[in-house]
């Protein structure tokens, strides 16, 4: 998170690719969950929100409101 534009981890990648998409006014992408532990689709989506709060308010605001986890279970 101290440097956004050279993400690590899947959170870092993630959100750097939701950033890109969100700076060019393109839609956010779809994520599918397919493991097949309940819930873990909505946990990836409160981590991902949250990390994407913490690096930038407006990003994270929008990834809440527009960004999905389709689960496979």
């Amino acid at each position: 998170m101290q440097h956004p534009d050279q993400p690590i981890g899947v959170y870092g990648f993630l959100t750097a690719a939701l950033n890109r998409r969100h700076q060019q006014g393109i839609a956010p992408f779809t994520v599918l969950s397919c493991d097949n532990l309940q819930g873990n689709g909505n946990i990836a989506r409160k981590m991902l929100t949250a990390f994407a709060q913490m690096q930038n308010p407006e990003l994270g605001s929008w990834v809440s409101s527009r960004f999905k986890i389709w689960r496979s279970n």
